[in-house]
């Protein structure tokens, strides 16, 4: 554990079988994907894209807004 605190990466194998990465606290989750991606980073990536509709798009995103169930985001902390 110390290795680990001092910022050391180890695999955790099962009959030579990865199983786990024991990683210092907090790297795991930075490395993750982000869970919500803002509305405004999605517009950006797509308003590139030849025939996308970015408005349309933004209509769409906040029509669902009101139907998805993102009661949870904070919870999660994954929303940053």
């Amino acid at each position: 554990m110390r290795r680990v605190q001092q910022g050391e990466r180890f695999t955790v194998t099962r009959n030579g079988v990865p199983v786990a990465d024991l990683v210092p606290h907090g790297e795991a989750e930075a490395e993750r994907p982000p869970r919500f991606v803002p509305v405004a980073q999605i517009a950006t990536g797509t308003s590139e894209l030849p025939g996308w509709d970015t408005a349309r798009f933004a209509r769409e995103l906040e029509e669902l807004d009101g139907v998805v169930d993102d009661s949870d985001a904070d919870k999660w902390h994954a929303t940053k």
